[in-house]
């Protein structure tokens, strides 16, 4: 039987193991990495609707009462494509004038699924994500 002396080189079950390490490094680090995208994602909507709050209270100081559409908000600057990549934005109306409703929904896959996030003024209170009462 010959051995090989001074060879050089991995043994399969080297190698193996390196894969199986690889693999699991691969199965922490991807879910955390989906996790910060669909944070970021979730951002992007927060930040908008945020403003949008702003240029309702800008458009109440001049008609005495908030917008009920698009179209009344973009009186003071409301872009309804707001450059946003991940989610569309509607202004919805409210039960009265002393509230108002903008509405972020998910417009691509991948970006919180089913999941809207929603801003209504009433009464002076705030109240955002998925159970704000729009």
């Amino acid at each position: 039987m010959r051995t090989l002396r001074n060879s050089k080189g991995f043994t399969l079950i080297e190698l193996m193991i390196v894969v199986v390490i690889i693999g699991i490094l691969a199965a922490i680090a991807i879910p955390k990495f989906s996790n910060v995208s669909k944070s970021a994602k979730e951002s992007e909507a927060d930040g908008i609707l945020k403003q949008a709050y702003t240029l309702q209270e800008q458009y109440r100081q001049k008609n005495d009462k908030y917008a009920a559409t698009d179209a009344e908000l973009q009186t003071v600057g409301w872009d309804t494509n707001q450059n946003a990549k991940y989610y569309n934005f509607t202004v919805k109306s409210a039960t009265d004038t002393t509230a108002f409703c903008i509405e972020a929904n998910p417009n691509t896959a991948g970006t919180s699924a089913g999941l809207a996030f929603k801003a209504i003024q009433k009464d002076r209170k705030i109240a955002s994500g998925t159970t704000a009462p729009c």
